[in-house]
């Protein structure tokens, strides 16, 4: 009996640590986004400013041009280079926050009729699921919808369909599954987790999922947290087979927070990625606009000679 108690301490304990940590981690996950809402504020000025010196180009180049003709019967039109709208498009007011989105990327989908696996741009959102033909799509409308509420989220293994990291998606109103495969074998579990969650149904498998989720846990915690000289306590995390409300509670609430940093982080590479790109288009348009001056004050001394 005293031994029993002593596990069931060393199992809340450890639970009870990761809980502390997955916090932690969260809040520092939270910051950084608010970090990167400012820096695309910060780029959104940058941008606007870099429009604003063209636009002043634009009137200098014309001005030039009639001092290089003061004696044409019409007025000479300034060659302007062309410049796209990238800054209306890319950079816009949006905020990066983690309910922009629970889960998206490129899955490969099958056909009902020729079998032909497709590559499609899946997003997860609320309770549906939009796939597009590719990522560029996204803003037209989609390809085809899934209503996730209600819906059975099945496991496939190899040997079934001759790929691996299969799952089917059987709508509520549906007697047949749609099947996909995922292209990343580390996105998997993610992608199989945010299903469930959206179709706020266990089906058969998630416990799978659920000791891989508590051995990893287990795997990356300090052998001294939460301990009184137990030597076993990651098998204690590992099953839940025995464990008592506190500990089974604090399971679940774990794994509910594991979901929440996939999705910070996912949210986070996103809009860095997304960054990093809109910084090189406007260090292009800079480097554009200094040209432009360059070649200005170059027929401005041609002139006065």
């Amino acid at each position: 009996m005293e031994q029993q108690q002593q596990q069931e301490h060393t199992c809340l304990g450890y639970l009870k640590y990761a809980q502390r940590m997955l916090h932690e981690s969260e809040t520092i996950a939270t910051n950084n986004l608010e970090q990167l809402a400012a820096d695309r504020e910060r780029l959104h000025n940058i941008a606007k400013s870099t429009e604003r010196i063209h636009g002043t180009l634009d009137v200098s180049e014309q001005r030039i041009a009639q001092m290089e003709h003061p004696w044409a019967l019409w007025t000479p039109r300034a060659k302007t280079p062309k410049r796209n709208d990238f800054l209306a498009q890319s950079c816009n007011n949006q905020t990066a926050t983690a309910q922009n989105w629970g889960m998206k990327g490129l899955l490969h989908k099958r056909t009902d009729w020729t079998k032909k696996w497709n590559a499609r741009y899946c997003i997860i959102d609320g309770e549906v699921l939009h796939y597009y033909k590719s990522k560029k799509q996204v803003q037209s409308k989609p390809r085809g919808t899934i209503i996730l509420t209600g819906a059975t989220i099945t496991e496939h293994a190899f040997s079934e369909f001759g790929r691996d990291k299969c799952f089917s998606i059987t709508p509520s109103n549906k007697r047949h599954g749609i099947l996909f495969e995922c292209t990343t074998p580390s996105d998997y579990t993610s992608w199989i987790t945010w299903l469930r969650k959206a179709a706020c149904c266990r089906q058969t498998g998630g416990s799978r999922v659920l000791s891989n989720s508590s051995n990893a846990l287990a795997s990356s915690l300090p052998s001294n947290a939460g301990m009184n000289g137990a030597s076993n306590g990651s098998l204690a995390v590992a099953n839940r087979v025995g464990m008592g409300t506190q500990e089974d509670e604090a399971l679940d609430q774990i794994i509910h927070n594991l979901d929440d940093l996939d999705r910070l982080a996912r949210i986070t590479g996103q809009e860095i990625d997304n960054q990093k790109l809109f910084l090189e288009k406007i260090n292009n348009n800079v480097a554009g606009a200094s040209r432009r001056v360059m070649d200005a004050t170059r027929r401005v001394k041609g002139i006065c000679v």
